[in-house]
């Protein structure tokens, strides 16, 4: 009778361990599916969905700020939803935009010659006519919220717009792209607050310096090319003080989100997770070779272990 037991519930095992296998398959297949068709799909690539990093830097501080204002978990997971897909969508149309504006010079740099637009891959009209898909899409998304979460979207709409042309004036676009990148701590904020607080402005000051940290070692890529072309950049404005500028700039992000944390009257958790996440971005700094694109690229991708350091933080210190 034992034995018939055992042989009964190894069976269940058996099939258990069987059905895990396959799922697991599936999965892979899955995202070996997902990354084929968004490295070879031209509209793929238009919209960088080969590039996922820079839709989840833009989420990150969306992120903290959901978790602060969710009521509980599937409040969180709904409003996640909702802003993971539009920041998909807002970053697909601001990349669009971007390489309109950038086509020409995008042709005469190394890492961006590529690109559908400036390889001829595919022409502007085909990327206006996605564009405006795409802009249909992010309306749809953005009528779903609140009034004033609407006024930051609209907002949000004409930086990104803007910020193309920046880098053709200034050497700060960086700091530019800090302000259209997180303006989604507010549209997410007023997806469920009526009332301003110092909690998402100091989400908001955070992030801006992180951006411009990060964005700053992304854009040494593409330095000696922007030299020939007459791009600016911080890259170029910083030059062989960028680590110093950049630790400065570092400490001013981890000072604000850690205000941030004191204003929503976070647990000691949280602030023992800042305290590692920091971590993170001084060895950045410390280990990046800013004359490599490569080990430039590695370090920019790094920030979103950061990034996601700092939910858990919020996550746990809300408890």
């Amino acid at each position: 009778m034992k034995k018939q037991l055992s042989n009964k519930f190894q069976n269940f095992v058996d099939k258990g361990n069987l059905l895990v296998q396959q799922n697991i398959k599936r999965i892979k297949n899955l995202f070996i599916c997902f990354a084929e068709f968004s490295n070879k799909n031209p509209y793929a690539r238009l919209i960088r969905l080969h590039q996922p990093i820079g839709s989840q830097l833009v989420m990150m501080p969306v992120l903290w700020t959901l978790v602060v204002i969710s009521h509980d978990t599937i409040h969180f997971l709904c409003l996640l939803i909702i802003f993971a897909f539009g920041a998909v969508v807002m970053r697909g149309a601001g990349a669009i935009i971007n390489d309109i504006i950038d086509k020409d010079i995008d042709k005469d740099v190394e890492r961006t010659k590529v690109r559908p637009l400036a390889s001829g891959e595919l022409t502007t009209k085909q990327a206006i006519k996605f564009l405006l898909i795409l802009l249909a899409i992010g309306l749809f998304i953005l009528i779903l919220l609140p009034e004033k979460s609407i006024y930051f979207g609209i907002l949000a709409m004409a930086l990104i717009v803007i910020y193309p042309l920046i880098k053709r004036y200034s050497y700060y676009p960086q700091l530019f792209l800090g302000f259209t990148f997180n303006i989604g701590v507010f549209i997410a904020w007023y997806s469920v607050e009526k009332y301003i607080s110092f909690v998402p402005i100091l989400i908001y000051v955070s992030a801006i310096f992180w951006t411009i940290g990060y964005d700053t070692i992304y854009a040494h890529q593409d330095k000696k090319d922007d030299k020939k072309i007459g791009v600016k950049s911080t890259a170029l404005a910083f030059g062989d003080k960028t680590k110093d500028i950049l630790r400065y700039l570092y400490k001013i992000a981890i000072f604000s989100i850690a205000l941030a944390g004191l204003n929503a009257n976070l647990n000691i958790l949280f602030f023992i997770v800042v305290f590692f996440a920091s971590f993170n971005l001084f060895q950045q700094i410390n280990n990046v070779d800013l004359d490599s694109p490569d080990d430039c690229l590695r370090k920019f991708k790094s920030n979103f272990a950061y990034g996601i350091l700092i939910f858990f933080g919020f996550a746990i210190g809300c408890i």
